[in-house]
């Protein structure tokens, strides 16, 4: 007997099991539980979410670093805006673009 790899549940002789024939790990689900998409495409739920988790922490990885280095230069040209401001005590016109 093997496990539903979407509900986690044990899948008994008599249910319907779908197994992709391109899973490499080996997953199976009961037939109810997987979108029928994932049954005509032939393809395999469990590794496609692995799959877009890892994309999803790349996305976030690549988001963060972006994000930090804007918060960074932003820090910087701020720090140039001050210490220049004290220099000459005509107003600067600030801008940022993000």
């Amino acid at each position: 007997m093997s496990l539903c790899s979407i509900c986690t549940s044990a899948i008994s002789n008599s249910q319907e099991m779908f197994k992709s024939p391109t899973c490499t790990e080996g997953h199976t689900a009961h037939k109810a539980c997987v979108d029928p998409r994932y049954i005509e495409a032939s393809s395999c739920p469990a590794c496609q979410d692995a799959r877009l988790a890892e994309q999803d922490a790349r996305l976030v990885r690549l988001f963060r670093e972006s994000e930090n280095s804007a918060i960074y230069r932003n820090h910087k040209i701020s720090r140039a805006y001050k210490n220049r401001s004290k220099q000459h005590p005509r107003p600067l016109i600030y801008c940022s673009i993000l």
